[in-house]
């Protein structure tokens, strides 16, 4: 009779396992196949030390949850901070670690710009500077077109002011949607390509261009603005702010204003291992993949594999709420005001 009983627990066991296996709507290695062909860390990576330790992996796991953690270590390996897998509403992915003493300055930014998710902030600063504040945004579909002519229309409305200057505050900018971010700025990143989107090897996937005010993405239109807004903001000096927060499309479009004329970086380097653009990779209705593919360059063709760093350098002190205290927001008033002179 024990007998019996222990060989039912066994056989109840292995079909809770089945089942468990059996929720991933996709092979495993499948995805890792995904992550060899397109990642941006592929041509340098070491795949056959990552194909063994994969197969050891795979091999151990007992259950769906293992078989994603075999590909996080995939992540790991490549040291890839910024691709994740979400399966079942959880995001598994490799992170690096962070000091305790930094967090205590990064993580109120980091909540803040999180509970600003999709919240443009616009000001008029010593009644002639304005000053743009642009959150991460999560947007998809059509609401793209509506959150990019939002940016461009809240911009446009300044038209009648004599601003002489801008200040473009990113240190909140934590990424999302880079077609609603980049097709709202279209007013002060001008008429043209502006950048391109790089493989690894340096070899250009589709340049980014502004053509009368829309986004594109090599010939996509990815913004589609409606503007009768003709002020030259393209030609006013621009002060960028960013920090340690400004990460993914945030710091691709920090990107966007590298050497661009009569503009300057103020505040910390970005977030380090975020520089790069992702693909969006649907496996079933419970398992996607965000996987870094592309790195970014400027309009001078720089390529920025790590992060984006400021010209002028001022740490910490970021009052959101209460401009005029703020370092980073002073300083940038002051050299907007020099450069006029």
């Amino acid at each position: 009779m024990l007998k019996n009983i222990t060989s039912l627990i066994v056989f109840i066991a292995l079909l809770v396992c089945q089942q468990t296996q059996a929720q991933l709507p996709t092979s495993v290695d499948t995805i890792y196949q995904v992550i060899k062909t397109n990642s941006v860390f592929t041509a340098s990576a070491n795949w056959q030390t990552i194909d063994e330790m994969f197969e050891t992996q795979l091999t151990a796991a007992s259950n769906d949850i293992d078989s994603i953690n075999a590909l996080v270590e995939v992540f790991k390996k490549l040291d890839d901070v910024h691709s994740s897998i979400t399966y079942n509403f959880k995001q598994y992915g490799h992170y690096h670690g962070m000091a305790d003493s930094l967090r205590e300055i990064v993580l109120p930014v980091y909540q803040y710009g999180q509970s600003q998710i999709n919240k443009l902030a616009t000001a008029v600063l010593n009644g002639e500077y304005m000053y743009i504040r642009l959150p991460g945004y999560q947007v998809w579909g059509n609401d793209v077109h509506q959150y990019a002519q939002d940016i461009h229309d809240s911009i446009c409305k300044y038209a009648a002011y004599p601003i002489k200057g801008i200040v473009l505050d990113l240190r909140i900018n934590t990424g999302g949607q880079i077609s609603a971010m980049l097709g709202g700025l279209s007013l002060l990143l001008g008429e043209g390509k502006f950048g391109a989107a790089y493989t690894e090897n340096g070899v250009i996937r589709y340049p980014f261009e502004i053509r009368e005010n829309d986004f594109f993405m090599g010939d996509v239109r990815s913004a589609d603005i409606t503007s009768n807004c003709t002020t030259g903001y393209h030609e006013l000096p621009i002060a960028v702010l960013i920090g340690p927060v400004t990460s993914s499309s945030g710091t691709i479009t920090a990107i966007a204003f590298k050497n661009r004329p009569h503009t300057q970086f103020i505040g910390e380097a970005t977030a380090d291992g975020y520089s790069s653009g992702n693909d969006y990779y649907v496996f079933g209705e419970n398992l996607t993949m965000n996987l870094a593919t592309t790195y970014f360059g400027d309009r001078t063709g720089v390529v920025y594999k790590t992060v984006v760093k400021p010209d002028v350098v001022i740490s910490g002190k970021d009052e959101f709420v209460n401009l005029s205290a703020d370092r980073k927001v002073n300083y940038a008033l002051m050299w907007l005001k020099s450069i006029q002179h």
